[in-house]
C-alpha cells in the first residue's frame, strides 16, 4: 500500500474547504486507498491551527467534523517519532524541515504538499525513492481516472 506524508497545508485546506483536492486526498485516506504517515508534533500542530480563534473567525469550520479528524489521525494514521530532524537536505524553510525530515524516516513513498519550498526539491537524488508531489498528481498517482471526487 502506498504511504505518504501530506504537508500541513494539505490537512488543513481539506479541513476547511471539504472539497477540491485536498478534500479528495483525505477522502482517499478516510477509504483506504492510502498510508497515511504523521508525527506527533503534525497532529499538534494541525490543532492548532484549526482551533485559532482568528482561522474559527475567516472559516467557520464545524467543530465536530474537526475534533472527528484530529481523533481519526491519531487513531488511523501511522505515527511515527522524529527525535532528531537529520537530513542530508536543506529546506529553505526551516518550518517545513519536520515534513520532509517525518517523510523520509517513514520511508514514505509520497510527501504531498502545495509549498514551494518543498516542491522545488522533488528528484533529489538524495530523496531516494521520495516522491515530492503537488495534489493533483498524487491524486493521479492513487487513480489516473479519479476525477469523480472533485
Amino acid at each position: 500500500m502506498i504511504r505518504a506524508v501530506l504537508d500541513t497545508n494539505v490537512i488543513v485546506s481539506g479541513i476547511i474547504l471539504l472539497r477540491g483536492l485536498p478534500y479528495a486526498i483525505l477522502e482517499a485516506w478516510r477509504h483506504g486507498r492510502f498510508r497515511l504517515v504523521t508525527t506527533v508534533e503534525q497532529r499538534a500542530e494541525i490543532a492548532r491551527v484549526v482551533h485559532r480563534p482568528k482561522f474559527a473567525a475567516r472559516y467557520a469550520p464545524d467543530e465536530a467534523e474537526i475534533d472527528g479528524l484530529l481523533f481519526r489521525l491519531a487513531r488511523d494514521s501511522e505515527v511515527i517519532s522524529i527525535s532528531v530532524i537529520d537530513s542530508p537536505i536543506t529546506v529553505r524553510d526551516p518550518d517545513d524541515e519536520h515534513v520532509l525530515a517525518a517523510a523520509m524516516a517513514s520511508n514514505a513513498d509520497f510527501l504531498v504538499s502545495g509549498d514551494k519550498d518543498l516542491l522545488v526539491l522533488a528528484g533529489d537524488p538524495r530523496l531516494g525513492t521520495l516522491q515530492i508531489v503537488p495534489p493533483r498528481a498524487f491524486i493521479d498517482a492513487l487513480d489516473p481516472a479519479n476525477d469523480a471526487a472533485l
